[in-house]
């Protein structure tokens, strides 16, 4: 019985880690805009594309009755960006997924790859000159199936894509605390939370050669995900603290890189024909850059 419950558990590890990926941009949740009068603003170029490069590395460690069982996943998301131009006071830019690939490497084995089903899929959305996503509808569309079954969809590409700016005519050393809520629902997978970002403007320097405002983030908060699976109800919880990094070139109108590194320290819970409950730890590293 003791050795059904650890394969059990250790093919339960890379269907979580999967599960996790899908909302892992929830941990990147961007920054609203302090409340004071703003230099910097999107403006990406009407018709000019713009290609992004997004990776995510999620390093998973569970601890089942004293032994550690590490499952590793990586993420990869390619797009290109091309603006519309204005919709209102907004513009309108239109997504293609250029390339997706997720990994998972795990106790029960090595699994996934490319999915090539959503390359070339094309959507809309609508988003403010601070960064804010205002209409992301279309993404639900466009959907894809992950590699241990179940679908998910670009709604959990673009929703926080964008790194918010602060608003007013900011000088270095500006400071600004901020505090938003996670509510995202996939077919798969809930996640609730909240994070508390206090943020600075570091000042201008060179990235890649060009000039770039630079702001940086203390990340903090909460987290609870839930999924089911073979009939069981399945919940991460616990808290996480983190940082991230902007550069933002206010010559090109739009961000260069986004940098945000988080760790979360909680458990995890399953309920159902068996029931469970195991210390978790997950780093999780997310990068985000322009390539030409």
């Amino acid at each position: 019985m003791k050795t059904r419950n650890h394969l059990f558990v250790r093919s339960l590890l890379s269907l979580i880690a999967v599960f996790i990926l899908i909302s892992v941009t929830a941990f990147s949740q961007n920054t609203p805009a302090a409340n004071q009068p703003g230099n910097l603003v999107y403006n990406y170029p009407v018709n000019k594309p713009v290609r992004y490069k997004s990776t995510t590395k999620v390093v998973q460690d569970m601890d089942i009755n004293g032994q550690s069982m590490q499952t590793n996943v990586v993420s990869y998301i390619g797009v290109t960006l091309k603006s519309m131009g204005s919709s209102g006071s907004n513009f309108k830019i239109a997504v293609t997924i250029d390339t997706m690939a997720q990994t998972v490497d795990s106790p029960a084995g090595f699994t996934g790859g490319a999915v090539p089903e959503i390359a070339g899929k094309i959507y809309n959305i609508i988003m403010s000159p601070a960064g804010k996503v205002i209409d992301n509808s279309e993404a639900k569309n466009v959907t894809y199936t992950i590699v241990s079954g179940g679908t998910g969809d670009a709604i959990q590409i673009t929703d926080n894509f964008f790194p918010v700016l602060p608003d007013g005519n900011i000088k270095p050393g500006y400071t600004w605390t901020s505090e938003d809520s996670i509510n995202s629902l996939t077919s798969s997978m809930t996640t609730l939370g909240n994070v508390k970002s206090v943020n600075t403007f570091e000042g201008y320097e060179l990235y890649n050669g060009i000039n770039c405002a630079k702001i940086t983030a203390v990340l903090s908060g909460t987290r609870l995900m839930k999924t089911q699976s073979q009939g069981m109800d399945i919940k991460v919880t616990g808290p996480y603290t983190g940082a991230m990094t902007v550069y933002f070139a206010p010559s090109t109108g739009y961000f260069l890189k986004q940098f945000v590194n988080t760790k979360l320290t909680g458990t995890i819970d399953i309920t159902g024909p068996q029931e469970m409950s195991f210390p978790l730890v997950m780093d999780i590293t997310l990068t985000k850059e322009e390539i030409n």
